[in-house]
Order: structure tokens, then sequence, then C-alpha cells
């Protein structure tokens, strides 16, 4: 792998290099230096600095040196000039530059100093010229240092940015398993990085990785050209690339791609090598399963005679696969594939619909099939089967055509045959078969026409693959085919084993050999025959070794059938083939003269002779039909009229009967009158015709029976056929017979009756639109038919051959509410979130007023009614608008809640008393409680807020006075029933509140639980009594559901999940305002200035010491100055990325012992999930007055 010179007996020095590789295979080096070369230029540049700065240094001492003899020589010399040399020589040690600068700056003042203290004189100027040379050698070398320390920083910051890069580099070789390597030429070293240590799966501590080692791995053909390349490389200073395979040591294979670059010095000489190694195992294998697949799709390929092609629009320019240059008659490549070759080729009555069709395809982007004629290289004509699909760009426009060409030739050839001798036998068929013929064509679309598939088989001949068609065809399953040989396929029946078609054909399979068109009859799975061809090729692999069969099969059973009623009419057109009459016989009185080879046949004789020996037509005609028929025959004699065409039984020589079409007619035998009859054996026309009238029965009675309605109508759009489910549903709807009916007629009935939604108020026009999509696959209709319950169902008409429709109509009614419910619970989820935007701040206005009013009601004297009446106005409205806000969380699922384990027999009985109060003694309470009812969690107060809004509403249902009832049940939802509701299976506790007042419409039921939905007169109601409750039902893992009857009253029942819990919670303590003075200190954290002002009032009110902060930031501040705060009493919401419960941590952290307390609006999920709060979590909701704050603060510090 490397020259021998180059080994390395030492631990490799790891080498940080980071290379980018392009498409050329040519690499760039982008960052190229070891960590020990980093800091060795860095000790080179200090070295150059350290060399240049003592000298300037030096000039600068010499100068001073100079200053100072000269102040040595005049008054104050010496305390002028000694400061100058001390201050230069600190500037240079000084370890910042601002303390360099300061000195600078300090020295030049007393310089300047000095000379206004000089003595006056003749050498005053002496002086001058001194100081300013020593301000001049100070400022010279102060920015000297200056630079200095600029560079040393920056090269410290390059440092650590170098560092960075490395790390970044080695994690990328890491994950894209790409190793380097690196060889110094003169002094010979190698190094290479450890991942190149983990491709070969070795241990850097436990192996040494030396050149031998690596060239015993490599495969020997790859050894010698790696080397000749490495050499060419330090030859012609030109990088290479190379993939060889290694052997590892733990015996896995692998593949290496190498990139290699030399690197040359200033002189352009090659010094080192420079390499990298990618593992690229996985994508050679990648690659070779894909050639493997393209071999394999290019065999199909050639066996099906199917070709492909893309044309790319814009420059015009087609690719043909190999198939397409043979179906034209070349050879792959040959010829130059163009646009104007392909039209040259195809038959001129052919272009301009192959044209029109293509740029169909191309305008309006969708897939299209077309057949035309061509010309082969050879002269030969045959028939292709063109289909393009066009293939977008990002923006939605066709760019290019992709398409198919498969040489139907041989099929075209069939069908045409079998159309000419279908064409004779219609000639042939009564007028009754026609009708019949015509009737069974609006059944086509029914059938399924066959299709080729693929198959294979493995070296033991079993089955290793199949295509879909295949196993839809003969009803098998894969699991039953795969490794099974074809035996158990093979008809016991009808096919013989030791023919010579079978000896043949596995004397084929032996000699793997291929084979083409081997026809046989299978066995499905049910047992019914079904005829198959096939072709195959044998696979050997790359040593020569077989590997199995290919091939593709196709259904032949059609052709098969439709031969054999043909071979009942091949006697009487041989003449037109052979230049004989077939099927022909000639009698005179009754003896027969003469009958043909074909006739012969017919009747199941070996020769005509057999037939001759007869003597009379009475063996063979049935006895029933001997006298009819000879009284014919003496007619036509005579010249008397008689019927010349007629069908009937023929008796054959071993007994059995065959049907044959019988055309008569007098001509001369021997001179004299004879009677020919003509004869063609229709017996497999009869039975066809048999078959196809019970098929049509069979058919017309499983439509009648299938479980959804379908209908036929014929091209005029008139109903012709219903099943029993379309009539049941028809009459029902409209109480009249569909039979009929055209389509339009039926569509406005629907209209008009309701039952089409969109149709409403645009009749006509919607009419017009389904018009135009009839018959087509586009807009099922849906229809909405009311009896009993609403049911929705979906109709689908296409078109049938024939010119009419297919009609069938299915059920989607529970697809409908579905639909239904996701739109209600997307509506409930956008005012949810509405509402829970506008809680935070709403409630923070609220806490506001509700807290100033509160502190102003204190401080106002007792005789002054008016301002305390205010003040009650002003509390009043803030607490109905928290409670709105509360209504709103409630009924979108956002409320707080803090549920307990209560049981509805001990809470109920409070309740009711409470409501005897409220509701008035109009009312009549009754209480309905179950025996040994289960326990429920729950928010107790939410729960006695929805029962006062049921009992609320149901007052006001009853102006008159009535009976509410108030009853408790357990109940055990099934699958069925709690999928109704929404909910999991399981045990419930219900409580249902019932009315005996005016009850509520159907068409008001179904939005009683919306909010702002009311019955009631304006000013009456808000509309979000019902939401809130059936919000706070959901929200506790239930539901709410209500019934309603007009004049008899309404139930609405909670749904709430059934606990198992046993230990039950305890009741809240009575509110109660604790005053002061207190000896503990709070800390206030809240963003909005008012109501942090207002929380500090409250709190210095009741006699806490208070402290306070804007965001989370400065509390921490606060905490880390003041440990003497004894509760956090934060916003859940905070400013600065420092949010409620973060700050509530980080200040446990500082002050363990510090108790929170959580304020807040609406938390969002900050401290509460599912809608309940976090455990040990105490939150004290906006908006709130003094006696709940001081109620909290108690709770949490006690």
């Amino acid at each position: 792998m490397w020259p021998a010179a180059t080994r390395n007996r030492g631990r490799a020095h790891h080498v940080f290099q980071h290379r980018r590789i392009v498409g050329d295979g040519r690499t760039w080096p982008s960052a190229a230096v070891s960590l020990e070369d980093r800091n060795s230029a860095c000790w080179e540049r200090n070295m150059v600095r350290k060399g240049v700065l003592p000298r300037i240094v030096g000039l600068a001492v010499i100068l001073m040196a100079l200053i100072l003899a000269i102040d040595l020589a005049i008054p104050l010399g010496v305390a002028g000039g000694v400061p100058y040399v001390a201050v230069v020589l600190l500037g240079i040690w000084l370890p910042h530059q601002r303390h360099v600068i300061a000195l600078a700056v300090v020295t030049s003042v007393l310089t300047i100093a000095g000379y206004f203290f000089s003595s006056p004189g003749g050498i005053a100027w002496m002086v001058v010229w001194n100081r300013a040379l020593a301000l001049f050698a100070i400022w010279v070398c102060a920015l000297l240092v200056v630079q200095r320390k600029r560079e040393e920083a920056m090269l410290e910051g390059g440092d650590d940015a170098l560092r960075r890069s490395q790390s970044r580099l080695a994690e990328a070789q890491r994950l894209g398993q790409i190793g380097h390597f690196r060889l110094v030429l003169d002094p010979a070293k190698l190094e290479w990085s450890d991942q190149i240590y983990r491709i070969f799966g070795l241990d850097r501590e436990e192996t040494e990785l030396t050149p031998d080692s690596v060239r015993s791995l490599m495969h020997p053909d790859d050894l010698d050209q790696y080397l000749q390349a490495l050499q060419a490389t330090l030859e012609t200073k030109r990088p290479f690339s190379a993939e060889s395979r290694f052997v590892r040591p733990d015996g896995r294979s692998l593949v290496l791609g190498f990139e290699v670059q030399p690197e040359l010095d200033k002189a352009g000489d090659v010094v080192a090598v420079f390499g990298t190694a990618q593992d690229i195992t996985q994508r050679k294998q990648v690659e070779e399963a894909l050639r493997e697949s393209e071999r394999r799709l290019s065999e199909a390929q050639q066996i099906g005679k199917i070709g492909h092609f893309r044309t790319n629009l814009a420059t015009g320019v087609p690719i043909w696969s190999e198939q397409v240059f043979r179906l034209f008659g070349y050879a792959p490549g040959e010829i130059e594939p163009s646009a104007e070759f392909v039209l040259s080729k195809i038959h001129p009555d052919d272009v301009e619909r192959y044209l029109g069709l293509r740029e169909t395809v191309i305008e309006q982007g969708r897939s299209l099939s077309t057949e035309f004629r061509v010309v082969r290289r050879d002269g030969k004509e045959i028939v292709l089967a063109w289909t393009g699909n066009p293939e977008f760009d990002e923006k939605g426009e066709v760019v290019s055509l992709f398409g198919t060409v498969q040489d139907i030739t041989e099929r075209k050839r069939t069908e045409e045959e079998l159309s000419r001798h279908r064409e004779n036998l219609e000639e042939l068929v009564e007028e009754q078969t026609a009708k019949l013929r015509q009737s069974e064509e609006r059944f086509k679309d029914f059938a399924e026409s066959a299709s080729d598939w693929f198959w294979e088989m493995g070296p033991d001949l079993a089955f290793t693959y199949g295509g879909d068609q295949f196993y839809e065809i003969t009803g098998w399953h894969r699991d039953e085919v795969y490794g099974r040989d074809r035996g158990f396929l093979i008809h016991p029946e009808l096919e013989d084993l030791a023919s010579d078609k079978w000896r043949d054909h596995f004397a084929k399979l032996d000699q793997r050999e291929p084979f083409a068109h081997f026809e046989y009859a299978a066995r499905s799975k049910t047992g019914t025959p079904i005829y198959l061809s096939l072709n195959g090729t044998p696979v050997f692999d790359d040593d020569g070794a077989f590997r199995g069969y290919r091939g593709t099969g196709r259904d032949i059973t059609k052709r098969r059938m439709a031969g054999e009623a043909l071979r009942g009419s091949e006697a009487k057109f041989r003449n037109l083939v052979e230049g004989s009459i077939q099927g022909v016989c000639i009698q005179r009185d009754w003896r027969i003269l003469f009958v043909n080879k074909a006739l012969a046949d017919i009747l199941g004789y070996q020769r005509p002779e057999d037939v001759l020996a007869l003597g009379t037509l009475d063996a063979l005609l049935p006895p029933t039909d001997r006298g009819g028929l000879r009284a014919y025959s003496d007619a036509r004699i005579k010249g008397q009229p008689a019927p010349d065409r007629y069908r009937m039984e023929a008796l054959r020589q071993d007994g059995s009967t065959v049907w044959i079409e019988v055309i008569v007619n007098v001509v001369q035998w021997d001179g004299e009158a004879a009677i020919q009859a003509t004869v063609v054996d229709v017996t497999t026309e009869v039975e066809a015709v048999t078959d196809a009238t019970t098929a049509r029965e069979q058919l017309l009675s499983s439509l009648d029976a299938f479980p959804e309605a379908v209908a036929l109508s014929d091209k005029n759009d008139r109903l012709v056929f219903e099943n029993a489910v379309y009539r049941e549903q028809f009459v029902q709807q409209f109480d009249r017979d569909p039979h009929g009916r055209s389509f339009e007629e039926i569509l406005r009935e629907y209209a008009n009756r309701g039952s089409i939604p969109e149709a409403e108020g645009r009749l006509e026009e919607w009419v017009a639109e389904r018009l135009e999509q009839h018959r087509t696959k586009q807009s099922p209709l849906r229809v909405r038919r009311v009896r009993d319950r609403e049911i929705w169902l979906e109709q689908h008409d296409v078109a049938t051959p024939d010119g009419g429709s297919l009609i069938m109509y299915f059920d989607v009614t529970e697809l409908q509410q579905q639909e239904d419910r996701l739109r209600q619970a997307q509506k409930m989820e956008a005012i949810g979130q509405l509402t829970g935007g506008v809680a935070h701040d709403f409630n923070n206005l609220l806490a506001v007023i509700m807290g100033n009013a509160d502190l102003l009601g204190q401080l106002l004297d007792e005789g002054d009614t008016r301002k305390i009446r205010a003040v009650k106005f002003i509390l009043r409205a803030s607490r109905r608008g928290a409670e709105l806000t509360q209504r709103l969380l409630a009924f979108s699922r956002r409320q707080l809640l803090d549920p307990k384990l209560i049981d509805l027999g001990d809470l109920l009985p409070g309740i009711i008393e409470m409501l005897g109060r409220t509701l008035g003694e109009t009312i009549e309470i009754r209480l309905v409680q179950a025996v040994d009812l289960g326990t429920c969690e729950a928010d107790p107060g939410q729960l006695e807020n929805a029962l006062l809004n049921l009992a609320i509403n149901a007052r006001d249902a009853m102006p008159g006075g009535g009976q509410l009832t108030i009853e408790t049940d357990n109940v055990e939802l099934d699958d069925g029933a709690a999928a109704q509701y929404e909910l999991e299976p399981g045990p419930y506790v219900t409580l249902a509140v019932s009315d005996s007042g005016s009850g509520i419409e159907a068409d008001q039921l179904e939005h009683v639980f919306e909010p702002f939905f009311t019955t009631k007169e304006v000013g009456q109601g808000s509309g979000l009594g019902l939401s809130m409750v059936y919000g706070f039902a959901r929200q506790s893992g239930g539901c709410a559901t209500i019934y309603s009857e007009v004049d008899q009253g309404t139930t609405v029942r909670l749904y709430l999940p059934r606990s198992s819990a046993t230990q039950m919670s305890e009741a809240a303590g009575p509110n109660v305002t604790e005053r002061g003075p207190h000896d503990e200190t709070v800390l206030v954290v809240e963003d909005d200035d008012d109501m942090r002002y207002l929380t500090v009032d409250l709190l210095e009110t009741l006699g806490y010491a208070v402290q306070a902060a804007g965001d989370g930031q400065a509390a921490l501040e606060i905490l880390k100055g003041n440990r003497s705060i004894d509760l956090l009493l934060t916003d859940v919401i905070l400013p600065g990325g420092i949010l409620g419960p973060e700050l509530a941590e980080r200040a446990g952290q500082l002050l363990p012992s510090i108790k929170v307390l959580y304020m807040s609006g609406y938390a969002e999920n900050a401290i509460q999930h599912q809608g309940r709060l976090d455990e040990d979590v105490i939150l004290l909701p906006k908006p709130f007055d003094i006696s709940s704050l001081s109620q909290k603060l108690r709770l949490v510090l006690d």
C-alpha cells in the first residue's frame, strides 16, 4: 500500500486534516495543520517579535541615556531624566494594553510639567528639545508594546477557533467513516488517524497498523494498481482516486475509497502525500444490487418485448432503453434516437393520431395510451402499444415525457383472426342471440382482462417470485406458492405428463434451454381449470452456475375457450382456405351420396367412407326429427317452400349428440337434382349461449343480493335494473318505483326532498354540474335520507361500455358523523385557544381593579356610604368578569382543576340545601341516590358550579314551578357505548339533573353546548352555562349528554370516571384574613407594574415585609443579596426567559428553606398538565382579593 521506507514502528502521530472532495475527484486543503505544527508556528512568530522588539527597546534605551546625559548637565536634569528609562522598561513588561497607555499619559504630563519648573537661562532651548525627544521615545515604545500585546491576543483567539474546528472535523470523520493518512518523504514518516484503525476493526492501543499489515489485507488484484497510481502521483504531482478491496482481521470484507493528493514545497517538489480513506462497502453493495435489478428488468423487457423512453420537452431529445432499439430492428446505440426517426417509421395513417395523443398528454398533464403501426429496419410491419406519462417540475409544469412501447403484433394478429371468425359466426347467429350479446355488453365492466406477469424459479425449479396478476387469477397466496415446484399447479385431469409436449418441455428444463409459448392447463385453488402460456429464460451467475429460470406468464383461458368455440365452425370455412367445401353432405331421396372429411369429423367418424356406409340419413338424425326433415327435403326437390337454414342436433358415431347449423340448397349431382347440406358444428356456440344466459342470470341475482344499492341505466339514462336494496331505499324515500326513471329525474327528486345539502338554494346550477360529472369518477355525491334516523349515502356513477351507467350507493353515515365531530372539535379548539390567549391579560386587569377597590374600601370611613357603595359595585363587576373568564376557560377545557376524591353521596345533601335557598319554594328538589355509589375524582368547587348552573337552567325552564330531580348511579360503559361518547370503556359515576320544564326544540338541541348559545331572552343568560358544564366534564375525563322533549322536560347527565381509591379529601378551612404584623419577608415577582404595585400594597396591609422585582433575573439578584426572604410570590409567566417554575427552582438552590406561592390569570402548561396542577404546586388565581391572598400565604407559610 505504501513504500517500505515509510514504515514507522512508533505510534502514529495524529494529524488534524480536513479536505473537501468534489465531483471531478480533486481535493482542496481547507485547513491542514497539526497541533504540534500550530504550536511551532506560534513559537516562531513570537521569536521573530522577540528579535525585533529588543532592538527597538535598545534604541529607546540609548535615546533615554542621551536624554539623561543632557539632563545631568542642566538644572533638574536628574529629576527629569532618570524616570524616563524606568518608564520605558516598565511599559515593556506590563501585562495589559490599557496599563501601557496609562503609563505613557502620566509620563507625558510629568515631562511637560518638568519643563515649566526648569530654571531659565540660555540653555532653555535644550530643555525643550530634551523633553520633546523624551515624549517621542516614550510614545514610540508604548505603541510598539500595545501592538505586540494585541497580536498575542489575536493568536490566542485563533488557537481556540482552530481547536474547535479540529474537534468538529474529527466528529465528522467518525460519522462518515472517513480516515486520513500522511506520508512525509524526507525524512520518511507515516501517520494515520484513529478512524483508519476503526475501519479495520482494530484497537490502536493493542495493535499497530503497519504498511506491511495493510498490504496483507488488500486484495492482490488491487495492490499493484494502487502502488502504480501512488508512484504516478509522486512523478506527475497530480491527485488520484482509487477503490480497493480489503479483508479485515475479523474476516469481514470491505471496500475503501481513496482520495490522494501530493503536498508541494515552495520549489514545487513533492514533500509529502496526504490522503483520505472512506468505507464505501455498503454503497458498493447497493450499486451491485441495483445492477442486478436493472439486469432482471432488461431481461423481462426483452422477453415481453417492452421498452421504455423519456423525452426532455425543452431539448426534444429522447432517451431509449435497449429494447426500443430492438423493436425498430436496430442494435442498441446503432442509431441516434429522435422524434423525426420515430415519425418516419410510423404508418402515415397513424401519424396524426400519435401526434394528437402526445400533445394531449403534454397539454392536459395526464397519462394516455394508443396503438400504431411501424416499419422495422427489415421492412416488417409491426404494431406497437404506446403509453405516455407526463413528468412535472416543482412548479407543476410538464417538463418531460416518460412512457413504454410494447410489440403487440402477435396479439393484434390473433385478435384480427378472432375478429374474422367472429364476423363469420355472427352471420349464422339468430336475432335472439344478437340481442342477448347486446345485453351482455352492459356487464363488461365487471370482467377483468388478463395481462402478463413475471415469475422466477430457483435452481431447484421451485417458485421464488410471482407477479400479483398470477395470484389474482389462480387464487393461490404467495406463501402457498413460494418454495414449491410447478407440479401442484398442473391440472391432473387435463394434462398428461407422459405426453410428447411435456417430455419435450422437461428435456429443455434439464438442458437449461429457454422456452417460449408453452401452454398447459393449470389448476386454480378452487380446482377450476386455467390455461396458461409461459415464456422462460435460464439464468446463470458469473461463474456459469445455473440459478434458475425467469420469465413471463399470460392467462390464455379466454383465448383457449374462444378457440374451442370456433373449432365447431371451422369446417364451414375450410373450403375458403383449402379450396374445398367444409362439412358438406349431398343426398337424394334421403340416401347419402357424398360427405367430406370435415363432416365425418363433426359426426365422430374416422373417414368419410364410414359415413357413406350408413346408407341413409336416419342414422345421423334423432328419431323425432327424421320425419320433418325428410318432408322438407322432398318439398325442396319439388320446388315447394321449405326452410333453407336451421339448427338441429345430429347423432355422432358414439351415440352422443352434436349441435349443427345447416344451410341447404338444391344442386346438380350426377346430372340429377340433389340436396346439398353445408354443416357447421355450433355445439360450443350453443353451450356458450346457454352459459352466457346462466351467467347473466347469476350476475343479476348477485347484484340483487348485494348489500349496497346498485342500479343500471341504459344509454338513454333510464333505469333498467335496480337491486332489492336500491328499490327499498327509493320507495321509502319517494313512495314510488324507480324503474324507468332518468338520472336527471332522480337527481331532482333527491334535491327537492332536501336530501342534497349542497343543492339547497341553487338547484338548477347544481343539476347542471352533476350532469357534467355524470359517468365519471369525479366528485361522488352524498345523499341524506331521513326516516327513523339520518343516513348519508355516497353515490358513484360510472359509464358502461354500451353507453349506459352503473350507479352504486354506499352508506357513509359513520364517516359523515366523524367529519361533523372533527369540525366541531376544530371549532372548539379554536375558541379555546382564543380564550386562553385573552384570559391572562384580562385577569391581570381584573386583579388590579379588584385589589385596588378592596384597598380603597378599607381606607374609607364607615359613614361614607356613597363611596362604599361605589367600591362594592366595582368589586361586584370585577368578580363577574372573573367568573366570565373562568367559564370561558372551563368551556375550552383550560381551567385549572384541583381534583379531589369525592363521594357524591356525602357532597350532594349540602349542595341541595344551598339550592333550596337559591331556587325558591316553587321548585321541588328530589334526590335519588344509588346504593353503594362509587367515588370519583373531580374538582369539588367546579362540580358544585356545574350543578348550580344546571339547577338554574332548570328553574328558568319551569317559570311556574316544577320538580327538579338529581340522580346518581354507577354505570359500566362497554366499547360501543364508550365510543359513542368518545370515552374509554370502564366504570363511571353518573350525575343526572332532570326538570319537568318546557324542553328544547330538536334543531336547537345540538347547539346547546356551544358557547354563547342560549334560548333565553336577551340579558337573561350569557350562553356559557352549559358550555362550562360540558368543558368541566370533558376536562375531568368524562362527558356530558343532554336529552329533551318539548313540553316534557330536559335531562343533563354527567359521566365522571369512577375511582378505585378510598382516602377522601379533607374539606378546606374557612377563608380568614390574618392581619399582622408578621415577621416573614415576601419577595413579589410580577412583570405587570400595576399588578406588582397592588400586590405589594396588599402584602404591606397584611403586615408583611415586602421586596419586589419585575422579572426573574432581578429576583435572583435580590435573593443573592438577601438571605432573609421567607416566601417567593411569583407570576407563572415572566419575561426575560426565566419563567416562574424555573425561578422557583433556582431560588430553592439559593435558599433551601424558601417557600413558593404562584399567582396567575392563566398558566397554560407551565405549572399544570391536562388541566391539573402539578404535584406540590400551590396557586393563587388572578384576580384575587386580600382575603384570598392572606389565606394562601398562611397555607404556604404554616
